[in-house]
């Protein structure tokens, strides 16, 4: 069976430069992201994160998509929209999304599928592969995301996998047994006293 796998590319990030800020915590944001060479140790980190996440899967893995958020459409719908989020705005947040999109051009450049669509966030570009990639014949999806909200798009070959390191969950539809559930359990790589399979009803 071959498998998809659809990254929230915002998540990713996100994790990534959780651990990455680790790294400088007595200096500056403003000058690390500032700093050429410390840009390439987030972006690497990223790319760590990504092939990490692809690996658990093995040779099965058909095709990966990336999906990044733009400016949400909701803002021009809800004034309040993530307000309590967005208002107070940390001084390196623009060197921040520069970076992001220094990763989203590499992973383009690198020939992978990049989802980025003005107005559209990630959740709503997830929805739309998962639509799309549920009706390929002998094909499994797999979204990458921390997002609860995306397990509504659960279905007998839509899968969502939380990979964050400190609380692993895979989400499947009732009854079905996904097909790299033995490979993910038994592998060197994996860590099985911190998985955890869920099956959602939807």
């Amino acid at each position: 069976m071959k498998i998809n796998l659809v990254f929230d590319g915002n998540f990713l990030y996100h994790l990534s430069f959780s651990i990455f800020s680790t790294y400088y915590r007595n200096e500056d944001l403003c000058e690390v992201l500032d700093d050429r060479e410390k840009r390439q140790v987030l972006i690497r980190k990223c790319v760590m994160n990504l092939c990490a996440a692809v690996r658990r899967f093995g040779d099965d893995v058909n095709r990966v998509v990336v999906v990044i958020d733009s400016h949400s459409w909701r803002r021009e719908v809800y004034d309040d929209y993530k307000y309590a989020l967005t208002r107070v705005k940390e001084p390196w947040s623009d060197a921040f999304v520069e970076v992001l999109g220094e990763f989203e051009a590499l992973l383009r450049k690198r020939g992978l599928i990049v989802t980025r669509v003005p107005g559209a966030e990630g959740d709503d570009l997830m929805m739309l592969w998962a639509f799309a990639l549920d009706e390929l014949p002998d094909e499994e999806t797999v979204i990458l995301t921390a997002d609860s909200d995306i397990r509504q798009l659960i279905t007998p070959t839509v899968s969502v996998f939380n990979y964050n390191s400190k609380f692993m969950k895979f989400y499947v539809f009732p009854g079905r047994v996904f097909g790299t559930n033995a490979w993910m359990l038994t592998s060197r790589s994996s860590r099985p006293r911190r998985w955890r399979f869920c099956c959602i009803r939807c």
